[in-house]
């Protein structure tokens, strides 16, 4: 098990308000990481905008597959989770393509706050 696992171990075993707020918490701090993980990406890789968002997000599955097979939940529950977490996955590369189409420089203040207010995530 990783903290991850347990995490979403843990989230499956809350009363419904409680597993509903803590799974926000969750996938904003996923939105968070995502934004800091565009935002840090090598110039290089920034060049190449649908690369970097197809390396980011590729790596973003993998990861959500593997901490919810880790998981001490159903095979129902890990369904759920992971379906939630690839719905908040594309509605995050909606919002940073939407972004990028108004301001197409992932390095730039201006981007990087504009993406962080339309994800509801601190600036950072």
């Amino acid at each position: 098990m990783t903290a991850a696992s347990d995490a979403i171990t843990s989230l499956y075993t809350l009363p419904a308000a409680d597993f509903d707020r803590r799974l926000q918490i969750m996938l904003t701090n996923l939105r968070r990481i995502f934004v800091e993980e565009l935002r840090d990406a090598p110039d290089t890789l920034q060049l190449d905008q649908d690369g970097l968002l197809a390396f980011l997000t590729g790596g973003a599955v993998a990861s959500h597959l593997q901490s919810s097979q880790l998981a001490g939940i159903t095979e129902e529950q890990k369904e759920d989770f992971q379906l939630r977490l690839d719905r908040n996955l594309a509605e995050t590369v909606l919002v940073v393509q939407r972004c990028l189409a108004i301001i197409p420089d992932i390095a730039s203040a201006a981007f990087q706050r504009e993406v962080a207010a339309e994800l509801g995530v601190p600036w950072v």
